[in-house]
């Protein structure tokens, strides 16, 4: 087995136990929102206002769009670091940057149309999150929502490529956290 083939096989596999996970949680939402649904209607209030069935199919799209983003960075982390601490010392600094979209969240919700929205919900790594609010809050245009995955497809290629060479050489490496400078020799080598 090569290490791309170990790598996509860990990370589809959590990433279905995710989907798994969030699907029996909506199944629940729905029972319960379905009887909550059937004694507003009785009410004269319109549920189906605020449900549309476009929500569901953007969420579960998004999740995994954004979930496949952020996994890699991880995986390198715990490739390249002995100790849960260590990884975690690794991760910080690129963390703090792939939260931008939820620093900046309530900008992205009050003015979905921004241009500022707009431009992050093109981003590679904030584009997941971006325009998964974007379609909650307003209709983005469709080349927007196909632009941002595809933008995303792209950014999923690239990290599995750079991880898997990194976790090629950093799961059989033992000793002392690697610096930023070999873990970009590990990138040649591999």
């Amino acid at each position: 087995m090569t290490p791309r083939e170990l790598l996509t096989g860990k990370i589809l596999g959590v990433a279905a136990v995710g989907l798994t996970q969030v699907g029996v949680w909506l199944s629940l939402i729905a029972a319960v929102g379905a009887f909550g649904a059937a004694t507003a209607m009785t009410a004269g209030f319109d549920v189906s206002q605020f449900l549309r069935p476009m929500v569901f199919v953007y969420f579960a799209l998004f999740f995994l769009l954004g979930y496949l983003t952020f996994v890699c960075v991880y995986a390198i982390a715990g490739a390249a670091c002995n100790t849960d601490k260590e990884a975690q010392q690794l991760v910080a600094p690129i963390q703090m940057l792939m939260m931008v979209p939820w620093f900046v969240m309530f900008a992205i919700i009050t003015n979905p149309d921004s241009s500022f929205s707009v431009a992050l919900s093109l981003m590679p790594v904030y584009g997941p999150i971006t325009m998964f609010v974007r379609t909650l809050v307003s209709e983005p245009p469709v080349w927007h929502v196909l632009l941002s995955i595809a933008v995303s497809l792209a950014t999923i290629a690239v990290f599995f490529y750079v991880t898997a060479k990194i976790f090629r050489v950093g799961i059989l490496s033992y000793g002392k956290r690697p610096t930023i400078p070999e873990l970009w020799r590990w990138l040649k080598v591999a």
